[in-house]
């Protein structure tokens, strides 16, 4: 084989440069990944032929077992880089169920014959801007939107298509002032895509891997994700009731859209956008707030029996608007109206972003086309989404509703079994586990493809039935389905990873779902648990203390930050955190009372007071016995803080599924009684 490093190669109005591993097109350096740029020099140094899928992933990635998915995405990052049409393949082909073949002419120039400049005037780059549309960097395509008037910074799929109005300024002609500014604009864009590939080497150093390890071949490396976020749309039917009814609509949009392929766009959770509803922040702050580069809003209207829902999209940085349309279905149609508005939302960003595909799974599961039984799965989403107990039991309510409506609803059982589980959660678990799981079983035998089923069975088997084999294959079935699911990272890092002492793992995956649900309470909350899991007590105190400044009032993050000051000996914080536990409650009198004992007391006083209150009343449910065998620990009992535990393991009581990692058992390890309960329930061999 010839020194390739002699060698310029050259198609259409690109030059590849082996030497400095760069691709130019008109003297504009284009950024590849060092695999991209690899499968590209094979593809062009076989010119014409056919070249394998195994060869190219042998070439490319050597002993390194990765998935054809791989290879998949970095083709599909090359022809995004090249502005290639997903209808029209001007570079490279798919040859089906062999490999690619690389199809334009390519001149193979040595390196004193094709000059060294790079420039728009080296020979080859003579070609009339309009054959081959400007390649943008992935990320970088909304620069050239905005400076070039709209259409010239397009890959050829973002184009227009015949009767659509083009999205902001009218697109320049081709004369010479044109061509200056667009020279300005290349120019400008290639230092940008300079300074971002810097910039990205440096953050890649310093970044960790993601942990989950069934996710590891997903993501390719050096691939951008944009982060989208999906405003609460607008209630605007005049009747307050009626929210359910947008909020819904904007849930399942956010549910589809996340569905869409995790690789290229990220969708913030609905708990962190819905906080944002009648609230006046501009888009600037919130998308700041949220992390998010575009947001999609919207309103819904009702009038007699139809619905109006009016979109559009906007770049959060300048508040352009990229895309805005309206849509009105009959209200028996609700379903089909978020199909259209989730479709045309995908369409839109693709223009900004490349090609985003839909998701392979399907979407049946979770529509209904009983109009009755879509209107009451809204509402129980509505109601799950508020997560404490009177709410959760109108969820309930309304996703049996649904399911009253139409029986093969997969979702409204999905949603049923969530709130079961929740519920069992805060008492009375044996009952309410069991009908955890067996709707949760239904969702999935109506439809196998609904991520949703799967994270509601993984979450009922490790709970219930501490069946930690199916939790995490109804896990990673979930997420292979819908990667952009939040609620099945979520229940992934604290229901699985975490109770099975993978802690870097847990934190990992809840740093993820932190990124896509930045300001969710108890996301926040349970990142700073997986911290203090994990003995790190000053990352979980500041991840604790974050999470206060976004909400004072959230009972649980005062439960936390007690937990960890107990076990820091910060005795007096502790208090102080218990007494606003309990009075949030509203157990004003209780915390009251346990003030006045620390400080007769001290800690031991608070505790020993709060046992005396509880045991003479008889009470015996897992509540009881769960902080009765805390309360024994913290004051040294073993033997009796032992007792109680055994009597939860008997009942199968779900909160004990943190035995191995809680820091607070850390002094019963070592009993064999303890031992045995952590065997039973599958934590140790």
């Amino acid at each position: 084989m010839e020194d390739m490093q002699a060698f310029f190669y050259e198609f259409g109005p690109y030059r590849l440069d082996p030497v400095k591993r760069t691709l130019f097109r008109t003297g504009v350096p284009i950024s590849l990944g060092s695999r991209a740029f690899d499968t590209l020099v094979m593809l062009l140094e076989h010119a014409g032929q056919t070249v394998t899928k195994e060869a190219l992933i042998e070439h490319v990635w050597g002993d390194t077992v990765v998935e054809e998915n791989n290879l998949t995405q970095c083709i599909s990052g090359l022809r995004k880089a090249m502005g290639e049409d997903r209808n029209e393949r001007r570079f490279i082909v798919t040859v089906s169920g062999r490999g690619y073949r690389f199809v334009a002419e390519v001149k193979k120039l040595p390196q004193e014959q094709a000059g060294t400049d790079n420039s728009p005037e080296s020979p080859g780059r003579a070609e009339d801007p309009a054959q081959f549309p400007a390649a943008v960097t992935p990320g970088f395509s909304s620069l050239t939107d905005h400076e070039n008037g709209g259409d010239a910074g397009r890959t050829e799929s973002s184009r227009p298509t015949p009767g659509e109005a083009p999205t902001g300024v009218a697109q320049k002609g081709n004369g010479p002032a044109s061509w200056q500014n667009r020279k300005k604009v290349l120019v400008l864009a290639a230092a940008v895509v300079l300074i971002g590939v810097s910039l990205w080497g440096l953050l890649k150093k310093r970044s960790r891997p993601h942990a989950a390890r069934l996710h590891a071949s997903l993501i390719p490396t050096g691939h951008r994700r944009a982060m989208l976020a999906v405003l609460p749309f607008d209630n605007l039917t005049g009747d307050r009731h009626q929210v359910y009814f947008s909020d819904g609509i904007t849930q399942e949009i956010i549910t589809q859209l996340g569905g869409l392929d995790p690789h290229h766009l990220g969708i913030i959770a609905w708990t962190s956008v819905a906080r944002y509803r009648d609230r006046p922040e501009g888009t600037r702050q919130i998308a700041a707030e949220l992390g998010a580069e575009y947001i999609l809003e919207g309103s819904v209207r009702r009038s007699n029996q139809f619905a109006l829902v009016s979109t559009q999209l906007i770049r959060a940085s300048d508040r352009t608007e990229l895309w805005a349309s309206d849509y009105e279905r009959p209200l028996r149609e609700a379903s089909a109206l978020q199909d259209d508005v989730a479709e045309g939302a995908r369409q839109a960003i693709a223009r900004r972003l490349g090609p985003i595909p839909a998701s392979a799974a399907s979407a049946s599961g979770d529509r209904s086309s009983n109009p009755a039984a879509f209107r009451a799965y809204l509402r129980g989403l509505h109601f799950f989404n508020r997560r404490d107990v009177p709410d959760l039991e109108k969820g309930v309510t309304n996703f049996q509703a649904a399911i009253h409506d139409d029986p093969s609803y997969a979702a409204a059982y999905a949603g049923l079994a969530d709130c079961y589980t929740l519920m069992a959660l805060d008492g009375n678990p044996g009952a309410l586990g069991d009908k955890a799981k067996a709707a949760a079983q239904k969702s999935v035998a109506l439809d196998e493809s609904l991520s949703a089923g799967h994270t509601a069975l993984a979450g009922a088997d490790a709970l219930f039935d501490w069946d930690w084999s199916d939790a995490g294959s109804e896990f990673q079935r979930a997420l292979a389905l819908n990667f952009n699911d939040e609620l099945a990272h979520h229940w992934y890092a604290v229901l699985y990873l975490a109770p099975l002492g993978r802690k870097q793992e847990a934190i990992a995956e809840m740093e993820r779902v932190r990124r896509q649900d930045p300001v969710s309470l108890i996301v926040n909350t349970d990142l700073g648990w997986t911290y203090y899991i994990s003995g790190r007590y000053q990352d979980a105190l500041a991840q604790y203390k974050k999470t206060l400044n976004l909400d004072p009032n959230f009972v649980p993050i005062h439960f936390r930050l007690a937990e960890l000051y107990f076990h820091e000996g910060d005795y007096a914080d502790w208090m102080r955190e218990l007494a606003d536990d309990l009075t949030l409650s509203l157990r004003s009198n209780d915390a009251a009372e346990g003030e006045r004992a620390y400080r007769i007391g001290g800690y031991r006083g608070a505790l020993q007071a709060e046992l005396a209150r509880l045991r003479p009343a008889g009470q015996r449910d897992e509540g009881f016995l769960r902080k009765s065998a805390l309360d024994d620990v913290m004051l040294g009992r073993n033997d009796d803080a032992i007792l109680f535990l055994a009597k939860l393991c008997s009942n199968h009581d779900p909160g004990l599924i943190y035995l191995k990692v809680d820091p607070q058992f850390a002094t019963l390890r070592s009993d064999g009684r303890f031992q045995a309960m952590e065997r039973r329930m599958g934590l140790i061999p």
